[in-house]
């Protein structure tokens, strides 16, 4: 997966004015949301990590943005520990979004 600069991320974020986020354990559906957004004009999305397949949906949608959607920054939200951060990260995430490290 291509790497995002930090400073990318906030720029968009602060142009664009949304960040969509979506969870769902299904990666061909996570896939053509984010997809969807991605032709609407967002560069950056939130994958909630709230089930129990986030990972293994989140692989498939790294994989498929770096052909698709180079230029989007994907991060995982509502990561409460960093070693979840850690995981993330080191899978591809370009940022993680916590309401708290515990």
């Amino acid at each position: 997966m291509a790497t995002i600069e930090t400073d990318t991320v906030l720029k968009s974020l602060n142009e664009i004015g949304i960040l969509p986020l979506f969870y769902h354990s299904d990666p061909s559906l996570v896939i053509e949301v984010v997809k969807a957004c991605y032709d609407a004009g967002a560069r950056n999305f939130e994958f909630v990590d709230r089930g129990d397949h986030t990972l293994t949906v989140l692989k498939a949608l790294f994989e498929r943005a770096k052909d698709y959607m180079p230029d989007m920054a994907i991060g995982v939200g509502t990561v409460y520990t960093p070693e979840k951060a850690r995981l993330y990260i080191n899978e591809g995430a370009h940022f993680i979004v916590s309401p708290a490290l515990i």
